[in-house]
């Protein structure tokens, strides 16, 4: 490996997108709602949704940190709840497998 730490971005990237995902499938409507549906605390001054609030970050390009851009779409990646909810979601996903593969 060329980089320090490339390998890692895969799994910060799958949780962060994995969260955003979330949050726009949830419909989270307002900040209160993008705020708690990680359970983040953060104080994102987010868009009127979750939606939008992705939109805007996309508008961002390389403007900050990638930390910091992530908060405008609603994900915290400074607390485990977006690693947290991506280990939620695999092991939904292995268990649908588990299931379909023994019918």
């Amino acid at each position: 490996f060329y980089r320090s730490f490339y390998v890692y971005k895969y799994a910060t990237g799958y949780s962060a997108a994995t969260a955003i995902s979330d949050l726009i499938i949830k419909g989270a409507e307002n900040k209160g709602d993008i705020d708690c549906a990680l359970e983040t605390g953060s104080s994102v001054d987010a868009p009127n949704s979750a939606r939008d609030a992705y939109k805007r970050f996309l508008t961002t390009g390389e403007s900050d940190h990638p930390i910091e851009l992530l908060k405008i779409a609603g994900v915290d990646m400074g607390t485990e709840a977006p690693v947290k909810n991506a280990m939620q979601v695999f092991a939904e996903l292995v268990d649908e497998f588990d299931r379909i593969t023994r019918e």
